[in-house]
């Protein structure tokens, strides 16, 4: 699904898909520059996280706290085999019970 919004409407547009998803793990593909890490950090802000919200372009995968539970923030660009997916263990991250937000699915 594609979704056009302003900055403006950034947190109610986050609340909206926090509300309407199916599931834990959303994928955010995009160009370069687009905002995916913007909106993204709405979503963790929305979920009650207080955590500083960052691009894991270099480290694959950001952590953030909510109450019980975890964010996890994935930028995929960099990866270029599958391999590389199991080698950070991607598998185990898809079988928690925490939402998954990942640029460059």
């Amino acid at each position: 699904m594609q979704i056009t919004y302003t900055l403006d409407e950034l947190d109610l547009v986050a609340n909206k898909i926090i509300e309407k998803s199916t599931s834990k793990v959303l994928l955010f593909d995009a160009e370069m520059g687009m905002g995916k890490t913007t909106l993204i950090k709405a979503i963790v802000r929305a979920l009650g996280s207080k955590d500083t919200v960052s691009s894991p372009t270099f480290s694959l995968v950001n952590e953030y706290q909510l109450n019980k539970r975890q964010v996890y923030h994935f930028d995929l660009y960099r990866v270029e085999t599958e391999e590389e997916l199991y080698d950070f263990g991607i598998e185990d991250y898809l079988n928690k019970d925490a939402w998954l937000l990942i640029e460059w699915p």
